[in-house]
């Protein structure tokens, strides 16, 4: 009775403490970054404004002392974001993109206000996403539509995403269908 009982609490704790990783994964990103002024000192109290391009929605932030702002709960999408501090030109940037779990860190230098002027500046998407260490693989419905897949499972795809655990990669065109730039498979040993 009691080796039972011990099995059953082990099969929970088990079962609850794998439970985290789960539930840490999301579908919302994060836009943070430090707003400072020609001279490179912090600007505290800066209003930064993102626009989602496609839903036109907004959420807007305040810097702290420290010149810092974080916006954490931001659906995927195309961003414009805006910055507005007293004496210092409005910086309009669009073209940010935030997918699914990335952290898009965004900082910028404001310039002085002459009379009323307002900066915009084109924002293209960086090749190497710093701010983490996470590896994540966005596959669209484009790709899944057109890749070879022999068995019809798009689930195979996902086999082809760099760190899954328990696998090692190596590129390899035989096994998986082209995804993104660089295609990533199973070595077999």
């Amino acid at each position: 009775m009691r080796l039972r009982t011990f099995a059953i609490l082990a099969a929970a704790l088990l079962i609850l403490a794998s439970g985290g990783t789960v539930w840490s994964q999301t579908v919302q990103g994060v836009i943070t970054g430090t707003i400072t002024d020609p001279t490179g000192a912090v600007v505290p109290n800066a209003t930064v404004t993102i626009t989602n391009v496609g839903t036109n929605a907004s959420q807007s932030a305040t810097t702290g002392g420290d010149g810092s702002y974080r916006f954490s709960l931001v659906p995927p999408g195309t961003y414009t974001l805006e910055i507005k501090a007293g004496n210092f030109a409005t910086v309009r940037v669009s073209g940010i993109v935030v997918e699914a779990s990335q952290t898009v860190p965004f900082s910028r230098q404001l310039e002085l206000a002459k009379a009323q002027q307002v900066i915009e500046v084109t924002e293209q998407a960086p090749l190497v996403q710093t701010a983490t260490s996470d590896l994540a693989t966005q596959i669209d419905r484009v790709t899944i539509e057109n890749a070879p897949l022999a068995d019809r499972d798009v689930f195979s795809t996902l086999s082809c995403s760099p760190g899954q655990p328990g696998t090692r990669y190596v590129a390899d065109f035989r096994r998986c269908a082209r995804i993104g730039h660089l295609v990533f498979a199973e070595r077999r040993r």
